[in-house]
């Protein structure tokens, strides 16, 4: 095997490796055991060329599924190489993964760590597959792949060319929603019921998440999993019915009426508030969570962990960092505070 020098590695499995070199080329390190002995076997792969460009790195996203080429150009011109910013190439190697296995066989149960996966699927714009024609029999993480194949579905798809296609895709996408939602809702009233004690926030959120259930067990028909679950939560509730309040709107504070929509408040004043994906709870104040996918909204007090997760998607919500926060009582004292000393230390000089 001739000598080449390589720019990039890439750890495709325990024993391979993928080897950019300085001119282009992509190889495929593999070794191979034969008993008691080792040997390298090399593999070379199609070139990506870029003419008139020099080959700086390769880098790959967690589970392989997408690759990227960094290079920049680089020729002779008078005797002086001229160079422009770096270029990225984003490839995939035919043949290495299948997306929609590895997110199927993923051990996590999670989407965190497998969104290359889902966009490379996207990009593919690959049909949806269906594990079953009754949703309430996937898990929530089955239904959470199977909602986004959907809305990448709903996107690619021309809504002229298959009208009917595209209701059915609509209506399916909205149960799958409201299916991670209830599953969602009724395992954190579960939580909070087995609470000795329960904070402000942590108490109305309780009463939003029975009341959301109480609805939606009254409507549901068909048997399942999800309604069986939301029957016995309902049913235990019964002893907490006392304890628990009313809502009012954040901003007018007329009672609203048991909870219509768990996405967001409608009062009866007109006024629209979100609610907090997590909790339920009126989103009404900042600084709240935010989801940089699908843009669900959280409550800072949703009395869940420190970096709360979408129900969605699974991503780590952030704080919107477009909002200016106001300072809190005890920065702005400080401030008047410091505005007066600084008016008694000014003097105009006596005459």
């Amino acid at each position: 095997m001739n000598a080449f020098v390589g720019i990039g590695v890439v750890l495709l499995d325990q024993h391979s490796l993928l080897v950019l070199t300085h001119s282009g080329s992509f190889n495929i390190l593999r070794v191979v055991k034969t008993g008691v002995n080792l040997s390298l076997e090399a593999k070379v792969l199609s070139p990506i060329k870029i003419p008139k460009s020099a080959y700086y790195g390769i880098t790959a996203s967690a589970n392989k599924a997408i690759f990227c080429l960094v290079t920049s150009f680089c020729t002779l011109v008078n005797h002086v190489i001229q160079r422009d910013p770096a270029q990225l190439t984003f490839f995939k190697l035919c043949g290495l993964i299948d997306p929609y296995t590895v997110l199927l066989t993923n051990p996590s149960q999670s989407l965190r760590g497998y969104w290359d996966c889902l966009e490379l699927i996207r990009l593919q714009g690959s049909p949806v597959r269906k594990l079953s024609d009754q949703l309430d029999d996937l898990t929530t993480y089955q239904l959470k792949i199977h909602l986004w194949l959907h809305r990448f579905a709903l996107v690619q798809d021309d809504p002229e060319e298959d009208l009917e296609k595209q209701t059915a895709l609509k209506e399916e996408l909205k149960q799958m929603e409201r299916l991670i939602l209830n599953r969602h809702v009724y395992a954190r009233a579960s939580e909070l019921m087995k609470h000795e004690s329960l904070t402000a926030e942590e108490q109305q959120s309780l009463y939003l998440l029975l009341s959301w259930l109480q609805k939606i067990d009254a409507e549901m028909n068909a048997d399942g999993p999800t309604q069986a679950a939301v029957r016995d939560i309902v049913h235990r509730a019964r002893k907490f019915q006392h304890q628990l309040g009313s809502e009012h709107c954040s901003i007018c504070d007329k009672e609203c009426d048991r909870i219509d929509n768990p996405i967001e408040l409608q009062c009866p004043a007109g006024h629209s508030l979100p609610r907090c994906c997590l909790s339920l709870l009126q989103c009404s104040h900042i600084p709240y969570w935010i989801c940089r996918l699908c843009h669900s909204v959280a409550h800072t007090n949703s009395g869940l962990v420190e970096a709360p997760v979408c129900v969605y998607c699974d991503s780590v919500l952030y704080l919107d960092d477009r909002l200016v926060l106001p300072g809190t009582e005890e920065e702005e004292e400080a401030a008047e505070q410091s505005q007066e000393i600084d008016s008694t230390s000014v003097r105009s000089p006596s005459s």
